[in-house]
């Protein structure tokens, strides 16, 4: 409501990178010219990889809201009311299906739906505001596997396809939480074999309802030296000590990696105070306290303990560099945040004879609510206060912007229906999944300077010569195809850099002739143009078995579709026998 009062767009930290993502899809849709690996509308019209190694089939679901959005500022509060309803509803889920009390649920739901692992896509556009709303649906399915010591094959599979093709680190997450609960299932199971077997069957399926994602994951890799994300350096230095330290303090560490300037995954004293309530009240109610509560409460102790640095982190990324990728351990908060609320709501069900105890319950959650309510709305109100001010975007050092536009220029931009405007306005040079030369280690991404890289080479454009020389480029999208013009203004050859990206499986035509062409150190075509005016057509050929995967992946879900329909109609018709 604070941002919808003051008309406010909230530029956070990962707007460009996301804004790209869904203009591209968005443009896809309307003019119904699709590229499933290259985006021709985005990034600059660069032909760069994204979408498809991001949560695809979610991307183009944004593109669809942000085409019936019309503006950004719209699309934002569309986006930010679904995060919050999404958070909510399935955390109620969850507490209601282990037994909370109603009442309860809808307030752990609240205080959950307000927590910074959600607001981070409403304050900062950071994805993992998605991945957090729909995790209560994975972490259920583990609870149910600890409860009933059953799996079931489709449920599992079709909530985790789903976590994978919006979220994959959520997603992966997630299914490390879910190893605890199944491991209780499975010691009190009576028919191991068959829940060991229903689990290997919901892998199974998983897999062929990702086949898009892994399968262009498994495209690019093999055929390029993909540009990994930024690593965190020192991965330790990005997880937050328990003892309050500030978010500041927190988003300077990890703007060392990253450029980000902003951190909302922190550990606050708020969720401590949270696990120490809880461990205090299993503790003084020892006869009456659950397994299933004591189990939830540590396997969230052991997620809140992964998401600091007293988790041995550096130990880790010494033996295994890779995990360097992770950037911010913090983001384990979210797992934790949902199992430590879980495990609060179930204290909290269990009355108590005695009214000073229940009178301390309802201060408490009063307590954790306002506290959970202030950190939302001083978050939220710094985002609209920098949108007010001359600033009008949050700090970002590796974001520029044209020094000519003024705040009131930035600020109508967000409110036009010619999305692109916003879009090409605002430039960041995320390297994110470039074709490098080489496969690059944790230790040696910084050495070679990746974000100068892409901003030299793809936001710049600079030529080997007098550039006041170069015509400009001129770049149409074709079908699934980027048509390129240039001219060549000298009475010879040239060597003309074109700023955009070519992959192994990237298909280059010049003047109608498929020809060799070389790229630079992360993928940029450099061709040998001859006098007057030249014409490029790439495009991506993507391989036969990544589309027979794709192929198989719509048959499982359309499968499944047809199938839950048909289970329906049978229900139904049954019970209207029986009457």
């Amino acid at each position: 409501m604070p941002q919808i009062k003051a008309h406010a767009f909230i530029f956070g930290v990962d707007s460009a990178f996301h804004m790209n993502r869904f203009y591209d899809t968005a443009m896809q849709i309307k003019t119904h010219q699709y590229s499933y690996f290259q985006s021709f509308f985005g990034f600059q019209q660069s032909g760069r990889v994204v979408n498809a190694l991001y949560g695809p089939l979610f991307a183009y679901l944004n593109g669809m809201i942000l085409l019936l959005a019309k503006t950004w500022y719209h699309y934002q509060i569309i986006t930010s009311w679904l995060v919050l309803t999404i958070s909510g509803s399935l955390m109620y889920r969850l507490a209601i299906k282990n037994w909370v009390k109603p009442i309860f649920s809808i307030l752990i739901a609240v205080a959950y739906m307000m927590s910074d692992p959600v607001m981070a896509w409403i304050v900062g556009q950071q994805f993992t505001g998605w991945g957090a709303a729909f995790l209560p649906l994975a972490l259920l399915m583990g609870t149910e596997m600890m409860r009933e010591h059953k799996i079931s094959v489709v449920k599992l599979a079709v909530v985790m396809a789903l976590l994978f093709q919006i979220h994959v680190l959520t997603s992966l997450m997630a299914a490390l939480a879910l190893v605890p609960f199944f491991l209780v299932g499975l010691y009190l199971t009576n028919h191991r074999l068959k829940m060991m077997c229903n689990l290997l069957l919901s892998m199974g399926l998983t897999i062929l309802l990702t086949a898009n994602v892994w399968g262009g994951m498994l495209e690019l890799s093999s055929s390029n030296n993909l540009m990994p994300v930024a690593p965190g350096i020192n991965v330790s230095v990005t997880a937050p000590r328990i003892a309050g330290q500030s978010q500041a303090v927190v988003a300077s560490a990890a703007s060392v990696g990253t450029g980000s300037g902003l951190n909302t995954l922190g550990v606050t004293p708020l969720y401590m105070l949270i696990a120490v309530a809880v461990l205090v009240y299993l503790g003084l109610n020892l006869r009456k306290s659950t397994k299933s509560t004591w189990i939830i409460f540590l396997n969230g102790m052991v997620f809140l303990w992964m998401s600091t640095d007293y988790f041995p982190w550096t130990q880790i990324a010494n033996a295994f560099p890779s995990v360097d990728y992770l950037q911010f351990p913090a983001r384990f908060l979210a797992i934790a945040l949902v199992l430590l609320l879980l495990a609060f709501g179930m204290c909290l069900s269990n009355q108590s004879k005695l009214i000073v105890v229940n009178l301390v319950k309802i201060c408490f959650i009063g307590f954790v609510l306002i506290s959970f309510n202030q950190s939302a709305y001083l978050s939220l109100q710094n985002g609209i206060n920098t949108y007010r001010s001359n600033q009008v975007v949050l700090p970002d050092r590796n974001l520029t912007i044209n020094p000519s536009m003024k705040p009131d220029r930035i600020r109508q931009l967000f409110n036009t229906n010619d999305l692109s405007k916003a879009v090409n306005a605002f430039n960041k040079p995320t390297p994110d999944y470039l074709p490098f030369f080489t496969k690059i280690r944790p230790d040696q991404y910084w050495i070679y300077h990746p974000y100068h890289l892409y901003k030299a080479q793809i936001l710049t454009n600079l030529q080997p010569v007098n550039k006041s020389q170069v015509q400009p480029v001129k770049k149409k999208v074709s079908g699934d195809a980027l048509k390129v013009t240039w001219t060549n203004p000298l009475n010879h050859k040239w060597w003309i850099s074109i700023p955009v990206i070519k992959y192994a499986h990237t298909k280059v035509l010049i003047n109608g002739k498929a020809v060799k062409v070389d790229t630079s150190t992360i993928g940029k075509l450099f061709i040998d143009s001859k006098p007057g005016i030249n014409h490029a057509t790439i495009v991506y050929q993507s391989s036969r078995w990544f589309n027979a995967l794709v192929l198989l992946m719509i048959v499982s879900w359309v499968a499944l579709i047809v199938g839950f329909i048909f289970n329906k109609i049978r229900f139904n018709v049954r019970s209207i026998n029986k009457i």
